[in-house]
């Protein structure tokens, strides 16, 4: 009987796992297509290749992401056929961009009218609006048989105890061992399961947040480039109000010209995450006292105080993205402090300390702070650099921490493996 509660039990536990795993790759389907739409269309504005590249990226990872979802839900039918028509839906929303990025020459984004724009940008809302319906509609499926899936794994859980606790009553003592038994193999799957869920609502969490962070600037493209356009082309007014509508027009194109290099740097720094994330790294020899030597020069107040050994001290790192990631916990300090950044470095272990006299971060915000997009204050940037600055630690084989003191400051460490040359 226990091979048999064994046995469903596991059963349930995997198919739990299994479908966190489809929730998985259904949101990093829907983030990959939110990818290609928005790359798509700043390179439409800027002409920048780094946008081409992005968006290339997107759509082939786009492609192996539906693969491997169509593997995963093979043996439901009706998901299976569901997911193949929002594949011929995605096909169309890439071909339309596709389309998009074709009729443009080398400098059509500069010689369009406002006009033109706008309708540009417009070409593929309506079927990618169609795709995300779609998408949403097969992940809304999948939660259903979550929780159909969790509710059964509970009452068997609750079943197979019960029915286990009752025979070791009655006598049975080589139950005992097969319960301890048991419960260390539930609490194994649990904590895989848990771990999925973190990682689904981490995906979920990052893509709303960047579904926000890169179509509200989209949107005040398109509104302001439109009343731009309305103002430019108001009839039949007196040469007084033309000139009025002149200037409004000309408020208008300046805030477009402000929200694309705001939306240039969110992609810059998404395109710095993924990359280290990836785990592309390209290791060298780097002197961290010389790296940290760049912040000398005097700049704007708060004063930056380094303390650093007066040998060189060695690391086998990635010397663009640790600078990346210093750079962006250096900026996050001067940002929040009163008067002074102090930034200390020792060699045996190596360690950095980065500490501010601001104002301290809320204990209630301190678990979240390297997470994509977390913002603990009311001051500007994307809420990246921090998750960043992890993602690059980490990637060295290294740790960062915090700690913070409301009304006294903030301190990060990074100790980091170091690696003298030979």
């Amino acid at each position: 009987m226990f091979a048999n509660f064994q046995r469903w039990y596991q059963t349930d536990q995997r198919w739990v796992a299994h479908t966190l795993e489809v929730l998985l790759s259904t949101e990093k389907l829907n983030l990959r297509l939110l990818e290609a739409e928005v790359n798509a269309q700043s390179y439409g504005l800027t002409l920048e290749q780094p946008y081409l590249d992005a968006y290339q990226a997107a759509v082939q990872d786009l492609a192996s992401t539906q693969g491997q979802l169509l593997e995963q839900v093979r043996d439901n039918p009706e998901q299976y056929d569901r997911l193949r028509r929002l594949g011929d839906l995605l096909v169309r929303s890439i071909t339309m961009l596709d389309g998009q990025l074709l009729s443009l020459g080398a400098a059509d984004a500069y010689e369009m009218t406002a006009e033109e724009l706008f309708l540009w940008l417009s070409q593929a809302r309506d079927v990618l609006t169609l795709t995300r319906a779609q998408l949403q509609e097969f992940a809304a499926l999948e939660t259903r048989y979550l929780q159909e899936r969790q509710a059964r794994l509970q009452a068997r859980y609750r079943w197979s105890q019960a029915s286990l606790y009752l025979l070791t009553l009655v006598g049975l003592t080589a139950i005992a061992g097969a319960v301890v038994l048991f419960n260390r193999q539930d609490q194994e799957l649990r904590s895989r399961s848990r771990q999925l869920e973190m990682a689904n609502e981490q995906l979920w969490r990052f893509a709303a947040n960047a579904s926000h962070e890169l179509r509200a600037p989209l949107a005040a493209v398109l509104s302001n480039a439109q009343v731009g356009l309305m103002l430019l082309q108001s009839p039949g007014v007196d040469a007084e109000t033309q000139a009025a509508n002149y200037r409004q027009s000309q408020d208008c194109l300046a805030t477009v010209v402000a929200t694309a290099k705001r939306m240039s740097r969110l992609v810059q720094d998404l395109l710095q995450l993924a990359r280290s994330q990836g785990g592309t790294l390209t290791l060298t020899q780097t002197d961290i006292v010389a790296l940290l030597q760049q912040w000398a020069e005097p700049g704007d107040p708060p004063v930056l105080l380094l303390t650093l050994p007066r040998e060189p001290v060695w690391i086998n790192a990635d010397a663009g993205l640790l600078k990346q990631a210093l750079g962006n916990m250096i900026e996050n300090a001067k940002r929040y402090a009163h008067s002074r950044v102090a930034v200390r470095l020792t060699a045996a272990p190596l360690l950095i300390e980065i500490e501010d006299d601001g104002p301290g971060i809320n204990p209630e915000h301190l678990p979240y702070i390297f997470e994509p997009f977390y913002r603990a204050g009311s001051e500007g940037g994307f809420g990246l650099g921090l998750a960043i600055a992890k993602q690059v630690i980490e990637a060295h084989g290294g740790q960062i921490t915090v700690t913070s003191l409301l009304g006294q400051g903030t301190t990060f460490r990074v100790k980091l493996p170091s690696n003298p040359p030979t």
